[in-house]
């Protein structure tokens, strides 16, 4: 197992992952197709909504690069980093790999960078939601030993 571990990154050794800093109108066209493979209530993703983002201090859009194919965006993820009462919170939101990537270990490496940089920042609790139905994401979440919490998930929708 470890020797295929060792392979598969030498095999995504073309695979960056990246923080963007700036607005670009790649990453918003990559993210206009990137999103609707993510969630149905996908509505729309522009420029403006970039700029929030990049704007926002407590959120940090990634994306996932190829430099074997013109250094196309191939998946994203965003942290989110808050403090509340009871510490630091730090949850990882729209993971989402091209659907005609997965399965490359792409999605593998952009969690485990997002986790070495969650917990380069101290004692956080670090957290994310998956749908039931995204089986191989979910697969992975366990793998990386995230545990389903015995919790209910709110949202209000007035």
């Amino acid at each position: 197992m470890e020797e295929e571990d060792q392979i598969k990154k030498k095999k995504l050794s073309h695979i960056d992952i990246t923080e963007v800093k700036n607005i670009s109108e790649d990453v918003v066209i990559s993210l206009r197709k990137l999103l609707p493979q993510l969630t149905i209530n996908y509505k729309s993703f522009n420029q403006k909504d970039l700029e929030e983002i990049l704007n926002s201090p407590c959120t940090r859009l990634f994306i996932a690069i190829d430099r074997n194919s013109d250094n196309r965006i191939v998946g994203s993820f965003s942290l989110v980093i808050f403090r509340i009462a009871t510490g630091k919170m730090i949850r990882i939101e729209d993971v989402v790999v091209d659907e005609s990537r997965r399965g490359e270990g792409i999605g593998r490496k952009m969690m485990e960078y997002a986790l070495n940089l969650a917990k380069k920042s101290g004692n956080v609790k670090i957290e994310l939601y998956s749908h039931p139905t995204r089986v191989a994401a979910n697969e992975l979440y366990h793998s990386l030993d995230f545990k389903i919490l015995k919790a209910h998930l709110y949202r209000y929708v007035g």
